[in-house]
């Protein structure tokens, strides 16, 4: 990045009280990690204020700050200081201002309830055969996380892929506005963040509104097994809409596939008309699904079937989705990095296609409002439709995991709950052995992770 001083000024509208024009080497929210010649934007979130480390900054070396409020801070003359109405809208309007200076620049906005980032690899690495590629790192998908991931364009990029996740009304209109996407894709609409919308609706509706960004030069990737997605996504006319399914008739289509556990699968995908076999390295179906998906977003670039096969093979599971790894003779399943129903429901099944025994270890699903303890009752049960062999449930709303597991005919002495993660762990340690697979899932505040090396260390 090689931003002005004045450049944020006019991205932001923000009057400068401090300081002059000087060139900004980066964008940062973290006082922790800020650089020499970076901005930092004081940022007001839930636990910290950014305002409170202006000083910080200033003495790291940092540029200068983006603030709502002036203090007196103890800072240099040379270390500018703007001032805008509000420091998070002032971050994505930044980010907006870089990603429309990039010309030429293809931005493609990944959405969904489940499989957003694993689709987002996905697609960038077709695309990387290619072109040059900015994806999201991780899953920095929300108002902060994606403006910063913006920051990084620079005129070397041919394409963005970017990730945009909501959990509250309003939230992808903004999004949509900060990285103005060409193409558009959401994976599904499932129930995840419900407690914060009327219903699924209402919930549709929001998530859809990624498509409302597309232009009529635009193209919108269409999920035909996603009746949600079919019910509110395709209502307006961009130039083009692709679509995929993994069992109907579509642009994309899965002709036929094996399952190979943990290991992944071999698919042969229908690329309209013409056949590619890959050989996917995640396992489960959905992966199969969101496989489609990429191969579609892929034709908007004319990718060819090599470059789909090469780039779809290269992909590995990352960040806590379905990693997996031995411990002597234990398989430990980490897909602790987030959960809702539908994303549980596809652990489950994948767990189902592994020999030996098979353990589920259950963290809370949060923010379903209303719905909590019927939806936490319902993973009870899917336990047992997946052939769980034994089953632990850790947080609130263990006990109606329990319920649900043993109204579907699971035996009391299978199904174990915990308020404490550390009790569950030392009862997990005691019942393990050799030929065992453990999934360990749950939401992200749950923290689900601390049983998965609580079991690697202990």
């Amino acid at each position: 990045m090689d931003l002005r001083i004045q450049d944020v000024l006019k991205a932001t509208g923000g009057r400068i009280v401090r300081g002059g024009d000087r060139t900004v080497k980066g964008v940062s929210v973290d006082s922790r990690t800020i650089k020499r010649d970076e901005l930092f934007f004081a940022i007001r979130g839930e636990r910290f204020d950014g305002h409170d480390f202006v000083e910080e900054v200033s003495k790291k070396g940092g540029a200068g700050c983006v603030v709502e409020r002036v203090v007196d801070w103890n800072v240099p003359h040379s270390f500018s200081i703007i001032v805008v109405g509000d420091t998070l809208k002032a971050l994505g309007d930044l980010a907006g201002y870089i990603r429309n200076t990039c010309e030429g620049l293809s931005v493609v906005a990944v959405g969904g309830s489940t499989g957003k980032t694993t689709t987002k690899e996905m697609i960038a690495s077709i695309l990387s055969q290619r072109l040059s590629v900015l994806k999201t790192e991780g899953n920095r998908n929300n108002l902060i996380g994606l403006p910063l991931t913006l920051m990084g364009l620079d005129e070397g990029y041919r394409v963005a892929v970017v990730e945009v996740g909501i959990n509250m009304p309003g939230e992808m209109r903004r999004l949509s506005e900060i990285c103005s996407p060409g193409i558009a894709i959401l994976t599904n609409i499932g129930r995840g963040h419900l407690g914060n919308f009327t219903d699924m609706d209402e919930l549709a509706r929001e998530k859809t509104a990624l498509f409302d960004a597309v232009d009529g030069t635009g193209t919108m990737v269409v999920n035909l097994d996603d009746p949600l997605v079919v019910k509110y996504g395709v209502r307006k006319n961009p130039s083009q809409t692709i679509t995929y399914t993994l069992r109907g008739d579509g642009d994309v289509r899965v002709e036929d596939f094996s399952l190979h556990g943990l290991e992944g699968s071999t698919v042969r995908y229908s690329v309209r008309g013409k056949v590619v076999e890959v050989r996917l390295h995640m396992p489960g179906l959905y992966n199969i699904l969101n496989g489609c998906s990429a191969i579609a977003v892929a034709l908007c670039f004319d990718m060819d079937l090599h470059e789909i096969k090469e780039g779809l093979e290269s992909v590995r599971t990352t960040g806590r989705r379905m990693e997996v790894t031995r411990i002597g003779g234990i398989t430990l399943v980490d897909d602790s990095y987030n959960a809702n129903p539908e994303s549980v429901r596809c652990a489950l099944e994948t767990l189902s296609g592994v020999d030996g025994r098979r353990f589920a270890v259950l963290g809370d699903m949060l923010e379903l409002g209303e719905l909590s303890r019927t939806l936490h009752r319902e993973v009870g049960r899917l336990a047992v439709r997946f052939g769980v062999d034994v089953l632990f449930s850790v947080g609130e709303f263990s006990d109606e995991v329990r319920d649900g597991a043993i109204s579907a005919g699971m035996e009391e002495g299978r199904v174990f709950t915990f308020r404490e993660k550390d009790d569950a762990l030392e009862r997990i340690r005691s019942l393990l052995r050799d030929g065992d697979t453990v999934l360990v899932k749950g939401s992200r505040r749950a923290r689900m992770e601390d049983i998965i090396e609580g079991l690697k260390h202990g």
